[in-house]
């Protein structure tokens, strides 16, 4: 089984006591999470299309229904009774506007908002606990609640009928949880108990959907296949029964969602052979299993067909898929089922014509820890080519056939690590959908109207960044909401519409993410956050006026806040805080831009983790740096008489009519042993957008393509350095940052 990358990452270790139903709650929690993620942003967004057009999605719809209907199924297969009443209501709910007889309005986003909100707790419950028990009460409440906005739907009054919870044992004590039960035909299971109302599950597949269902089903069946392989081997382990099961029974509900009546009907028949042998403790007989195997092979022909692009026959069951459907228990244990339903035949001669051309499952599940492991030895591969290609030890010497080697080890090198970085970036979109949510709510509790424009999601980057920066947005997007956007008649009155707009962009600038939070409020109130800092004794009496850039970093102070009063979004001084220092903990920074009256800036620059730059390698005493290369504009020597210095002591120099600032790397770092004498060095003009400045250094090394790396902690925080990387002869190259470069020599901040 499969083991999901948040289990392993955060919990490893306890992964290897779980049992097989704790593993499969653990399963269905990533994976119910997973599409929650995908499907809120989607909730939101119909709201606002809704508004504006009147006119509702379909296709958007389903997809929100599809994550409640599988959560419902796999949730009943569990046991876990308050998330299928949820579900299920919430399921019924969006059914109506498939059919057209409720028009979607606000209140039904809301009260949906309200029930995966209540889920997401569901789930933190289920992964420490390994059931939903001791929450009947508040599940029956909002089952109630969405029930009741079901019958104040325009159109004829449509809801379920009387619905209450099936009861729920108290979890046992025992830390072993036993393999869940599912009951048989005769019984009701926990989702038959609550869906008693008929829901349309077939209305608008799409091709999409579709393409889902195959890559799903072929990982169902690859699941129950090997479970059943090795229980001929291991005849003993019966949690495999469970494991096989359970892929089919979550196939089987798959297959009745899409209306693949016959594929349903065999999986029904293959799950109740099975059920026979969990009741029983008894593991298949050998016949049983080689059956069960056939049946696999028909269910991933007719699965590989649809991929093809065949249409399943499904006009309804057959006669043989009814009588397969309810096998007696007794014989199903020791004979095998000699009426399984055929799979179409036009699919399974289709799907002999394909097998040589159709590629398999395209995704794979694939443990974090696994690919930490291999972007080091990548980094380490980087380096190790470095050091081999430009040993010190081949200086003066010239070997054509070893050029030939380097250059082709090189090519290879940096195809490894292309692709090794590739593996690791993700899509910022989920992060930033999120988003649509939270101001959403926001916006409404304070009454404002708000929208937020996102930019730039399709930009990649390190998951593990995306996981660290979900939180500084959070508290960055409630600050833009709540003392950035003014209430609908301040705005009119200053001349502004009463909608607000949030703009959230992600882009790549320069071997960084820049993340930016933009706003058209009122900005942020200069005299109020210097009063208040100086109240809390931030402010140095020796120094003199602070910059508007100096002053606005106060916000990120511990307590720090200017709010008049504290409400339930903001006012205590706390959040902003939470940004600076997981910012910091990334090895970035945030810069804060505010024009009162028209609205706040907020810029997060995050360095990559791991990266190929191409740069410059300079030396400056017996220090070697690396300027990336994309930032330099040339490199010149210069006369003295090119120099000019002003009173604060700044150096400026003329290079074909423009007059640059030029920084001294050995004063910034403090290097013993660099050159001081202008003539005698190169100054290197780097451009940062649009700005030139010239940085002084001893000598050019050569160009490099080099790892870079982020600093180590012990370090802490290096002025003007962005990285780092390791030479050929193994010594530490500081990676500058340009643009850090600029503004700590402008403002003389100290870090």
């Amino acid at each position: 089984m499969t083991t999901h990358i948040t289990w392993s990452r955060e919990s490893g270790k306890m992964a290897d006591t779980l049992d097989e139903n704790q593993e499969l709650c653990i399963d269905f929690v990533v994976e119910s999470r997973e599409m929650i993620g995908d499907v809120e942003p989607v909730l939101v967004e119909l709201e606002t299309e809704s508004e504006s057009s009147g006119e509702t999605d379909i296709s958007r719809i389903d997809a929100i229904f599809r994550a409640f209907h599988s959560m419902k199924g796999s949730g009943g297969f569990l046991d876990l009774n308050n998330l299928v009443a949820v579900t299920h209501q919430a399921e019924s709910l969006l059914d109506t506007f498939r059919k057209g007889t409720a028009q979607l309005a606000p209140r039904h986003i809301t009260v949906l908002c309200k029930a995966m909100d209540f889920i997401l707790e569901l789930l933190d419950q289920i992964e420490s606990e390994f059931h939903d028990a001791g929450r009947e009460d508040e599940a029956q409440a909002l089952v109630e609640e969405i029930r009741g906005e079901m019958e104040g739907s325009a159109g004829p009054s449509i809801g379920s009928p009387d619905l209450e919870l099936p009861a729920v044992e108290a979890a046992t004590s025992s830390p072993e949880l036993a393999a869940p039960e599912v009951a048989s035909d005769s019984v009701p299971t926990a989702v038959e108990a609550v869906a008693e109302a008929p829901i349309d599950e077939s209305a608008a597949i799409t091709d999409d959907l579709v393409g889902s269902f195959v890559s799903d089903a072929l990982e169902q069946l690859e699941a129950a296949e090997s479970a059943l392989l090795r229980l001929e081997h291991e005849p003993d382990e019966v949690e495999l029964v469970a494991v096989a099961f359970r892929s089919l029974h979550s196939l089987k509900g798959n297959c009745g969602f899409f209306g693949y009546s016959e594929m349903e009907g065999m999986a029904h028949g293959m799950e109740t052979l099975l059920d026979a042998s969990r009741e029983s403790g008894e593991a298949p007989t050998p016949t049983v299993v080689t059956e069960l195997l056939e049946q696999i092979d028909h269910l991933r022909s007719a699965t590989e067909a649809l991929r093809a692009g065949e249409k399943a026959e499904n006009a309804g069951e057959t006669k043989e898929a009814s009588e397969a459907s309810a096998p007696n228990a007794e014989s199903a244990s020791t004979t095998p089922r000699e009426t399984v339903p055929d799979v179409p035949s036009t699919a399974v001669v289709k799907n002999k014509d394909e097998k040589k051309r159709q590629p398999s499952a395209g995704n794979i599940r694939v443990d974090l820890e696994k690919l930490d492991t291999l972007m080091d030895l990548v980094g380490e591969l980087i380096l190790a080519e470095t050091m081999v290609t430009h040993n010190p030890d081949l200086e003066g010497h010239h070997f054509e056939d070893f050029q030939k080697a380097s250059l082709q080890l090189n090519r290879i090198t940096r195809s490894i690590q292309d692709v090794a970085m590739s593996v690791r970036m993700v899509p910022i979109s989920g992060t930033f959908r999120k988003m649509l949510r939270l101001v959403r709510d926001l916006a409404r509790k304070q009454e404002k109207q708000v929208e937020l424009a996102l930019i730039g999601e399709e930009t990649e980057i390190d998951k593990t960044v995306v996981e660290a920066i979900a939180d500084p947005l959070v508290h960055l997007i409630r600050n833009s909401v709540d003392h950035g956007i003014e209430n609908p008649e301040d705005r009119v009155a200053a001349g502004k519409p009463e909608m607000g707009q949030i703009r959230l962009e992600a882009k790549h600038e320069g071997g960084e993410i820049w993340i930016t939070i933009e706003d058209d409020g009122k900005g942020l109130n200069r005299n109020a956050i210097l009063e208040k800092a100086q109240g809390k004794g931030l402010i140095d009496s020796a120094r003199g006026d602070l910059s508007d850039a100096e002053i606005y970093r106060f916000i990120f102070a511990p307590g720090f806040s200017t709010a008049a009063q504290v409400t339930d979004v903001s006012g205590r001084g706390v959040g902003m805080d939470v940004v600076r220092r997981n910012i910091d903990e990334l090895g970035g920074r945030v810069d804060i831009d505010s024009r009162p009256g028209e609205g706040s800036t907020i810029t997060i620059r995050l360095p990559l983790t791991l990266a190929i730059v191409e740069g410059m390698l300079v030396r400056v005493g017996e220090s070697v740096y690396t300027i990336p290369l994309l930032a330099i504009r040339e490199s010149v020597t210069v006369e003295p008489g090119d120099v000019t210095q002003l009173s604060d002591g700044q150096e400026m120099v003329s290079i074909r009519g423009d007059l640059l600032p030029i920084l001294r790397i050995q004063e910034l770092h403090g290097v013993l042993g660099a050159e001081t004498e202008l003539g005698k060095g190169i100054l290197v003009v780097i451009e940062e957008h649009g700005n030139s400045f010239a940085v002084f250094v001893d000598g050019l090394v050569g160009q490099r393509q080099t790892v870079i790396k982020a600093l180590p902690k012990y370090l802490g925080s290096v002025r003007g350095v962005s990285g780092c990387s390791i030479l050929s002869n193994g010594d530490i190259s500081l990676i500058l940052d340009a643009k850090a470069i600029q503004a700590e020599w402008a403002t003389g901040v100290d870090s």
